[in-house]
């Protein structure tokens, strides 16, 4: 990471952040809040082409532990609408996790992490027709485990670039995300964060804060 004329670049992500004096910041050695919310785009051609992109809100809370293990917890949602055939549908989705974060390198520059947890996902489609609905559902239990590395981009942005591997009993997925964060003051941070599942072709965008409390 080189800094220059109050230019961050980290050349392994080709990203260029500008940062001007402000606050020194980092996420992921601190407890936090994130409150998210964008769009997300099922990899299923079928399930896009009835619903399309579906709306997506997410918030995480992180309580660190000791200086180098927090946990995390994550909560997740999804909704959609669609039709076919002259029949009304609608999708809804959740999932939820918590898991335990180890930090190799807190409150340095450049922190590596890893992370292992369970997972909880629930999803349901409602058919509705001639003023009858009709609601498929179905839940299950897995868990993920992954790690990525927080890039402190002093004084007020960092990059999160991050791998998980998601397991259920009937499919399982490995996902990259990245996160750019941006300190509107010392606790409230602004966040852009992107994700890609490379088996089901799933990709999310979405905008939030994260507060530090």
């Amino acid at each position: 990471m080189n800094k220059v004329n109050g230019t961050c670049v980290v050349v392994t992500a080709i990203i260029c952040l500008v940062s001007g004096s402000g606050f020194a910041q980092t996420l992921r050695d601190t407890d936090y809040f994130t409150l998210e919310a964008g769009t997300f785009v099922s990899g299923d051609k079928l399930i896009n082409d009835i619903f399309g992109p579906h709306l997506d809100a997410f918030g995480a809370l992180n309580k660190m532990l000791t200086d180098n293990f927090s946990v995390l917890g994550k909560v997740e949602g999804i909704y959609g609408e669609g039709s076919k055939s002259g029949i009304d549908l609608t999708r809804s989705g959740l999932k939820a996790g918590l898991s335990l974060v180890g930090l190799l390198m807190p409150g340095k520059p450049v922190d590596p992490y890893v992370l292992a947890g369970g997972l909880f996902e629930y999803n349901r489609v409602t058919a509705s027709a001639g003023g009858a609905d009709e609601n498929d559902s179905d839940s299950e239990f897995g868990f993920e485990i992954g790690g990525g590395i927080e890039f402190n981009l002093e004084p007020k942005t960092l990059l999160d670039l991050g791998v998980l591997y998601q397991k259920f009993s009937d499919f399982d997925s490995i996902y990259a995300n990245a996160r750019i964060g941006y300190a509107l003051t010392t606790s409230v941070t602004l966040l852009l964060e992107g994700g890609y599942a490379f088996d089901e072709e799933d990709y999310y965008a979405r905008a939030g804060i994260a507060v530090k409390y």
